[in-house]
């Protein structure tokens, strides 16, 4: 049998909401409602023999934690500031856009390992493929073209993004997305928006993670995290990420390759003064790439093909690389004021060999598709990006006040080489023989194409 004496407060309480349910009223309830409060009050003071009416509470002690704004190890969903465009970081209710922003707990979660994968996952941002292994992501309308990425809040990096190769997500803590007009933010570009990549930084304490992955169509993929202080003071400290992604596909004969390699270090030059330097390298292999969809009959009828249907040969292969240098000075003037200067370099490209099928089919000779040629493409781009601003806080007119004061260039080189194979080889569609006929060899380059894009600003 219980003992009553032993009863919690909470307990005593539902055995009074039981005493009062024949008598349902809105005093008995309140009654009830009360009574924990009560016996809680009166088993802390049981001591204290003088009944004088009032009741002595023991101290209270109420503790918050201001969200930072890295992500990564939170297991936050939001984050306390975001550093995108110029400035310094700033709450999400202070920025005057609407920003979302997938943390790294997100990406966990929702296995978001490339940069396409983030954004499809975003509210207002639309995504789709373009040919020769680019892509245009799209918001309120607009296409993000390269000015309206930003790495770290660094522009002249985002032709690598969209051009080629979807950035491997291992390396980053978030991934901060501006939809509408950014000029105010981050300066010269479209009104669609503007998406920020925040790479992860070394942490004080040490720390080590495997992750592995295996999904549909043959996919494999494991990620090693590793970071911590390099020396007993902790003044210096460091991070090195790598991971292996191996995927098949729902294309026949299309499978991909992407290692990366990312380290980055931080070293405390004084009390005052903080130097990161990183290094980031990147490689993908696509082997049945193709850049063109699929026919249809000559009267527009569907031809009801396989989805896995896929009008390449087997030495069709799109290879593409990316090299990334970045380096950081940070100092603190005082308790109001800071500076900071990054400087981005990187070099990449892509090479690529494709045999491609056009032409509609004739519904009754089911004739009509050919392979129509072979496509040799070389692209090779170098770009640059600096950047150097001084803020802080100062009061008056009885007010407290934030600047920014501040420089940015950054300058892209890019050269084209394409050259083109003509071959006429029927393909028979409905069953795509991937060796109809063997890689040529590649001619001179008969297009050779050099573009150079610089900005520069004042802020």
């Amino acid at each position: 049998m219980h003992n009553p004496s032993r009863l919690t407060p909470l307990s005593k309480a539902l055995m009074l909401s039981q005493m009062f349910r024949s008598r349902p009223s809105m005093a008995a309830m309140g009654l009830a409602l009360c009574m924990p409060v009560a016996g809680q009050a009166q088993e802390t003071v049981a001591d204290d023999s003088n009944t004088t009416g009032t009741v002595n509470l023991a101290p209270t002690a109420i503790d918050s934690h201001y969200l930072g704004t890295s992500t990564d190890g939170t297991g936050s969903y939001t984050t306390g500031a975001v550093s995108i465009g110029k400035g310094a970081p700033q709450s999400l209710r202070e920025t005057p856009q609407s920003v979302s922003v997938v943390t790294r707990q997100v990406m966990d979660d929702n296995n978001l390992t490339s940069l396409s994968d983030v954004l499809e996952d975003t509210p207002g941002i639309t995504f789709q493929y373009r040919n020769f292994g680019g892509h245009v992501y799209t918001s309120r309308g607009f296409s993000l073209l390269a000015e309206s990425f930003l790495v770290d809040g660094i522009g002249g990096q985002g032709y690598q993004i969209t051009g080629w190769m979807q950035p491997d997500m291992a390396i980053y803590d978030r991934v901060e997305v501006l939809r509408g007009a950014s000029g105010l933010l981050v300066g010269a570009g479209q009104p669609g928006g503007a998406v920020n990549l925040v790479r992860k930084r070394p942490t004080a304490e040490n720390k080590f993670s495997i992750t592995t992955r295996a999904g549909s169509w043959d996919q494999y993929r494991v990620d090693l995290d590793g970071s911590g202080k390099l020396n007993d003071s902790g003044t210096l400290r460091g991070r090195m990420v790598a991971a292996y992604d191996d995927s098949g596909s729902y294309l026949d004969g299309r499978d991909s390759r992407t290692p990366l390699l990312y380290g980055i270090v931080e070293a405390d030059l004084s009390d005052d003064t903080t130097l990161t330097m990183s290094l980031r390298r990147q490689e993908q292999v696509i082997n049945g790439y193709s850049i063109y969809g699929l026919p249809r009959y000559s009267n527009g009828q569907s031809l009801g093909l396989s989805r896995s249907t896929n009008l390449a040969q087997k030495w069709n292969r799109h290879e593409s690389d990316m090299t990334e240098v970045f380096t950081e000075v940070a100092h603190r003037f005082n308790e109001d004021w800071t500076s900071r200067t990054s400087l981005t370099y990187s070099q990449g490209g892509f090479d690529q060999n494709i045999a491609y099928a056009r032409g509609a089919v004739n519904p009754v000779t089911l004739a009509g598709s050919n392979f129509q040629g072979t496509l040799f493409r070389k692209d090779e781009v170098d770009s640059v990006g600096l950047n150097s601003q001084l803020e802080g806080n100062f009061n008056a007119f009885g007010l407290e006040h934030q600047v920014t004061l501040g420089a940015d260039w950054s300058k892209q080189d890019a050269n084209t080489h394409q050259a083109t194979v003509t071959r006429r080889t029927a393909v028979n569609v409905f069953d795509v023989n991937e060796n109809a006929f063997a890689k040529p060899a590649r001619p001179a380059w008969q297009n050779d194409i050099d573009t150079t894009e610089e900005r520069a600003g004042l802020y």
